[in-house]
């Protein structure tokens, strides 16, 4: 109907420009209860990891899953599903998560501080 519409318009020397905006909705992806895969990580379990990496050391992903899933156990209520990636992430999610806060405590301020005072030792 619209193509006829514009045919007719277009022999009339009548130019216009349409365009069509898709509804507002969740449409073309999953939310909610099915978007368990795309969901991020939750912002306590983040902390927790970087907790964790830099205060207690953890360097092994599977003791950090055990740390994960103990820490979600006591914390969240209710208790979410073992499928929730929001609560329970891959390996691979956590691998990143503490790659990042093992490099961001490698540019702390204070180890910056505590550098330069040996340093000035070291060049008198």
């Amino acid at each position: 109907m619209a193509a006829s519409n514009v045919r007719s318009d277009l022999s009339k020397g009548i130019k216009k420009i349409m365009v069509v905006f898709p509804n507002i909705e969740h449409k073309y992806h999953t939310s909610g209860e099915n978007a368990g895969p795309l969901q991020r990580i939750d912002s306590d379990v983040a902390s927790k990891i970087k907790e964790l990496v830099v205060e207690e050391g953890v360097a092994n992903v599977e003791e950090m899953q055990r740390h994960l899933t103990s820490f979600v156990m006591k914390n969240v209520t209710p208790a979410p599903s073992r499928t929730k990636r929001r609560f329970a992430p891959t390996k691979k999610v956590i691998r990143y998560d503490m790659n990042k806060a093992a490099k961001k405590g490698c540019d702390s301020n204070d180890d910056q501080h505590n550098l330069v005072q040996p340093v000035s030792v070291l060049s008198v």
